[in-house]
């Protein structure tokens, strides 16, 4: 087995998959301390930094976030489900500790806090006439959720976004529901993160001149690779991304137990008892999230197994 740090970030976002079943092992503090803060880097619309996240780890909680997911297992079996809040009228309260920030680590000046702090309330007010607080603040919500993603799969660990649950429940399993007061406050993702219990394989990706345009949409971006999708390479297990200009090989984790070809996670610092990805139990029961569609979503409606409305994780 050979051992390798944590994972550069192409090489985490190349390897996550969306995972449905979880060991029950508990995140380390410090491990899962340092994920919340690495999710808590991402941008946000006018440094305002409407997004928050609860950490759901005791029993309870979690059974009741997979009650409102619709029975979804991921909530119920990982030892712990990030949920991120979107609040939509942050920008009305106290912003100074944001600005002082700013000045203290000399990235503002006293020009530009002014400048910015006006700027930050028109930009809020036409937001409001225009009906559209609520989703940019959960726009915000979710690019600090994708940032716990790739930190997630940098560090060996395994999550599942979940978009397909009953924001009401959600609410009171998170303590938002009583609080009458915070109904600016919404629910935008879920994110169960933990050491896997199953192997997923990559699915494949559509060629990237199907879905990267060059200037105007629907006309194929070619640069770097070639105007003809079949010269672009195909993800997958043992797949060589090293002719994309710039990456370097992603480690197969399809592989049966004991491959040579799996980095071993646990040398990565501070984080000793993180898993051996390859060695996993499959569970050729579960469909895979990655390869499901529309109609297998449909499918799983009628047999009971998930209702009507939701939606698998996304992959």
């Amino acid at each position: 087995m050979t051992t390798a740090g944590p994972l550069a970030v192409p090489q985490a976002i190349r390897a996550r998959r969306s995972i449905r079943h979880y060991l029950p092992d508990p995140l380390p503090e410090e491990q899962l301390t340092e994920l919340l803060a690495l999710a808590l880097e991402a941008p946000s619309s006018w440094n305002v930094q409407a997004r928050s996240v609860v950490v759901v780890s005791d029993r309870e909680g979690r059974d009741a976030l997979s009650r409102a997911a619709g029975g979804q297992p991921q909530p119920r079996e990982a030892p712990v489900t990030l949920v991120f809040v979107a609040s939509s009228q942050s920008w009305r309260g106290d912003l100074s500790d944001i600005y002082e920030q700013a000045r203290g680590n000399g990235a503002w000046n006293e020009e530009f806090v002014a400048d910015f702090s006006r700027a930050t309330l028109d930009f809020q007010h036409d937001l409001e006439k225009r009906g559209l607080l609520r989703e940019y603040a959960v726009k915000d919500a979710v690019i600090a959720a994708t940032y716990a993603m790739v930190a997630a799969a940098s560090m060996g660990l395994a999550s599942s976004p979940m978009n397909g649950w009953d924001e009401t429940e959600v609410k009171k399993v998170v303590g938002i529901d009583d609080r009458e007061d915070r109904e600016d406050l919404h629910i935008a993702l879920l994110l169960p993160v933990g050491r896997p219990a199953e192997r997923r394989g990559h699915p494949g990706r559509r060629p990237l001149a199907r879905n990267a345009f060059d200037a105007r949409y629907g006309r194929g971006y070619g640069q770097g690779y070639g105007s003809d999708c079949r010269t672009l390479p195909a993800p997958g297990a043992g797949s060589d991304f090293t002719s994309a200009p710039g990456s370097t090989s992603v480690p197969d984790f399809t592989s049966a137990p004991g491959s040579t070809s799996v980095p071993d996670f646990a040398s990565a610092p501070d984080f000793a008892s993180a898993p051996d990805l390859a060695s996993a139990p499959a569970h050729p029961s579960v469909r895979d999230a990655d390869s499901g569609s529309d109609a297998d979503a449909d499918a799983d409606s009628a047999r009971g197994t998930r209702p009507a409305g939701t939606s698998v994780s996304a992959p």
